[in-house]
């Protein structure tokens, strides 16, 4: 096991620590308690809809009815020989959705017919005149009832239901995701209430192409997400979160209003990343209108939670407008001696001037005084035979050496100015620290020879990662003839200080622990030995790109290229020296997508990706970056008028410059391993009825070391199951006596995997069941307006089993059955 270490604080506070700290110290726990959560109104009229400013230049109607489109945050569905020959004035000035289709169309012989989800489909009106011609006033659009999310949705904004439209994670643009040649996944905001998640891994339970539950029952504060085979990144906001060591920035999933999963090769934005794809965290924004939620639940291990989401204008005017959410919770786990506890707050304050330029800045906190399990369980035991049972709630460490505390906190902002009719600048900036500290009982050295007792060893961990990362953006939306073009160019950096002391016993070991008869209360000496992982290590990124989404006709491209130059130096805490490294990494990736009119876009896509190899080979030579490769191809369909949203994808992506064993240089490494990964993805999310909705997805994996000098050749990498399926159906009931109530369900299956490098054994496949029920309380008397109760639970037929190993000391428990209630007030 390798050991991470632990950070020097720096002498210097930071001043986002200072006014977090007096920020929390605010917001009393008395006052979390009292809180919950709200919801805005579902549906308003387009004729009461706040007015926007559009600056669309004149054109083809076809280039001006998407842009419309795209600006108003609808779906807009036409046939492109619809509009052929057709030319607008564009538009300019304030327009509501309905008036601003009216002006468009007026006199085209089109008029825009809203469909049951708030979506649009262009239709040809018949004519009015004797001669048939279609024109005239008498063609203008009649009035329009709007679905509020339709006028709402945008890359970070709300999605009805299951499904969402548009995506900035894969382009850094407000996307289509039907345009997009690259497969993503989006769990909206309404998933992840109705399936009561409790982390951000859990979120994604349901989505294709992701293992994100490895670490079994501790997935609040340990985020090991592997999609496609490798060890992804997250993302908050568009800015990477740090993941150095031990030193894992796990986040509250109530802060977000959207988790999206990005699958494959994305540098050529992002710079240095796994070939696996990324995670996308979107937060939860200001909004224009009034809202208020609070929730109070409890449950399992006599959980306590309190939540709150607020916001809403500050002014009459609408220029100011924030967000406040806050979640704590204190609670038991099923590991005897082992706590979670957590306070998260997230304060966001936009300012919108004028129409063409908006602020949001953003202030977080989150603290874990008890960050839950971390400890792992033999293979023996637990998946292969021993000569004693692990129970699952054994707890291998002591409960008076036992602290495991996480904190992080961070401030930034997102802006954006529309300079004219043609260019958009934005930035993005965020400066965050997390700190970490452990006192455990490493049982990470597996069964003794006796085959009833657990070695352990006394180790401490202070680790502190402080971050900054920008991203600029310089944005052109224009036409070169029937071609239109999103086109961005950008400069981004990022630099990560992350400063870790990892000290054990060396070879004094702690007292071992007995399976069938634990004693606690041990005397363990404390331990002194500083392992040489101990450093102080300071990386820096800048990266150069350029994009292009291009639109002709029913054809979508995709081009874009980076540049990226990547240092480091490290200070080794044990010898006092210090070590640095450059590498530089050109990345590209290109993509098709064909648009038929009834909704079914095919698409083909290739990508790469890098990621810094740190250290040098026997020679002293610096490691080249790895490198992925990627081909995909894939079908998304979204029919035309209906809230569905179906996808296939196939890919074939190789990771090359891997390290592995020098076979003529003991102990060195050098860079001849190779890691393939090729498969399926399957992935709908339908409204089946006008009552039921649905999801369900299914994952084939064909992972392989196709190359290495150890006896890891052919052999599958441990934790990865080949494959993996799950459904969730979702009813409303509206029958009289059983109106107000919700009925959710899933089954999801976990395949089996290897449990080692060498798969020598196999960790057994999974089927598990989920429920929940939630009740609108207002249908029991007016006088519950607002009010509603939700019963959940995972796990629900309480399936023992193991999660994953890695090796055969290190397996972890999966989690038991899990049973939430909550009340939540929206006003």
């Amino acid at each position: 096991m390798s050991h991470p270490s632990a950070p020097r604080r720096p002498s210097q506070q930071l001043l986002v620590r200072k006014v977090l700290a007096s920020a929390i110290s605010r917001f009393s726990a008395g006052t979390l308690t009292a809180v919950t959560l709200l919801a805005l109104p579902q549906v308003v009229l387009a004729q009461a809809a706040p007015q926007r400013h559009y600056t669309i230049p004149a054109g083809s109607m076809e280039s001006v009815l998407s842009r419309f489109g795209q600006e108003a945050g609808i779906t807009l569905s036409f046939a492109p020989e619809m509009t052929a020959g057709l030319r607008s004035n564009g538009l300019q000035g304030g327009y509501s959705i309905n008036s601003g289709l009216e002006t468009l169309l007026a006199g085209s012989g089109l008029q825009a017919n809203v469909q049951a989800n708030g979506s649009y489909l262009l239709r040809k009106v018949a004519a009015s005149t004797s001669n048939g011609n279609a024109a005239g006033p008498e063609k203008t659009l009649p009035g329009i009832t709007v679905n509020a999310y339709a006028e709402r949705e945008t890359a970070t904004g709300p999605a009805a239901g299951y499904v969402a439209r548009r995506s900035a994670t894969a382009t850094k643009t407000d996307s289509s995701l039907l345009e997009t040649p690259q497969s993503i996944s989006v769990v909206t905001r309404e998933q992840m209430d109705g399936q009561n998640v409790q982390s951000v891994p859990q979120a994604l339970r349901y989505t294709p192409g992701v293992v994100s539950e490895q670490r079994g029952v501790n997935t609040d504060s340990l985020e090991y997400i592997y999609a496609r085979g490798f060890q992804i990144d997250e993302y908050w906001n568009g800015l990477r979160l740090p993941d150095n060591g031990f030193n894992i920035t796990s986040m509250d999933p109530y802060m977000f209003e959207r988790v999206e999963l990005l699958r494959g090769p994305a540098s050529v934005l992002y710079g240095q990343t796994s070939p696996g794809g990324l995670l996308s965290l979107v937060s939860k924004r200001p909004t224009a209108a009034p809202l208020h939620e609070i929730m109070l639940q409890t449950g399992s291990h006599g959980r306590k939670q309190a939540a709150v989401d607020v916001g809403g204008p500050l002014d009459e005017a609408g220029k100011f407008s924030y967000r406040l959410t806050a979640d704590t919770f204190d609670t038991g786990t099923q590991t005897d001696f082992v706590r979670e506890q957590r306070t998260a707050i997230a304060a966001a304050l936009t300012w919108r001037p004028d129409s063409d330029t908006h602020l949001t800045a953003f202030l977080n906190y989150q603290q874990d005084p008890q960050a839950g399990v971390y400890n792992f369980v033999p293979a023996a035991g637990t998946v292969l035979p021993g000569k004693v049972t692990v129970p699952r709630n054994f707890f291998v460490g002591d409960p008076d050496d036992n602290s495991y505390k996480k904190e992080q906190e961070s401030i930034g902002y997102e802006f954006e100015h529309k300079l004219n009719a043609t260019w958009t600048f934005r930035q993005n900036l965020r400066v965050l620290r997390n700190s970490l500290h452990i006192r455990m009982l490493d049982a990470s050295y597996g069964l003794n020879p006796d085959g009833l007792s657990i070695g352990r060893e006394a180790y401490r961990h202070d680790g502190s990662v402080n971050t900054v990362a920008a991203d600029n953006q310089l944005q052109a939306s224009f036409e070169t003839g029937a071609v239109r073009h999103t086109a961005i160019v950008g400069l981004d950096y990022q630099r990560v200080h992350y400063d870790h002391k990892y000290i054990g016993q060396g070879d004094a070991l702690a007292p071992s622990i007995s399976i069938a008869h634990p004693v606690y209360g041990q005397p363990i000496a404390e331990p002194d030995f500083m392992y040489g992982s101990s450093t102080d290590d300071v990386s820096r990124q800048l990266g150069v790109y350029a994009q292009d989404q291009i639109r002709w006709q029913r054809w979508a491209f995709l081009l874009g290229g980076r540049q990226d130059q990547v240092s480091s130096s490290s200070l080794a805490y044990t010898s006092g020296k210090t070590s640095s490294q450059d590498n530089h990494a050109f990345t590209w990736r290109t993509g098709a997508v064909y648009l038929f009119d009834n909704g079914v876009s095919p698409y083909v896509s290739y990508a790469t990706s890098f990621q810094p190899a740190i250290g040098t080979d026997a020679s002293g030579n610096i490691f080249k970056p790895t490198e992925g490769k990627q081909y995909e191809a894939g079908l998304k369909y979204q029919p035309p008028g209906s809230d569905s949203s179906v996808t296939a994808a196939v890919f074939d992506l190789t990771q090359t410059n891997v390290l592995t064993n020098d076979p003529n240089k003991l102990g060195f490494k050098i860079q001849t391993g190779e890691v393939h990964s090729r498969g399926l993805e399957l992935e709908a999310r339908t409204n089946l009825t006008a009552n039921l909705q649905g999801i369900a997805s299914y994952t084939y994996t064909d992972l392989k070391n196709t190359r290495s000098n150890t006896n890891n050749l052919d052999k599958v990498p441990a934790g990865i199951p080949r494959s993996m399926a799950g459904v969730w159906l979702n009813y409303d009931f509206t029958a009289a006596a059983l109106a107000g109530l919700q009925l959710g369900g899933g089954v999801r299956y976990s395949g089996s995997s290897y449990g080692d490098s060498i798969n020598s054994f196999k960790v057994p496949g999974v089927t598990l069941l989920d429920v929940s029920l939630r009740y609108d309380l207002a249908h029991l008397s007016p006088g519950w307006q607002g009010w509603s109760a939700t019963l959940s639970a995972s796990n629900l037929s309480n399936k023992n089993f193991i999660a994953s190993c890695s090796s055969s000391a290190t397996c972890i428990f999966g989690m038991e059955r899990s049973i939430l209630a909550n009340l939540k007030y929206k006003w």
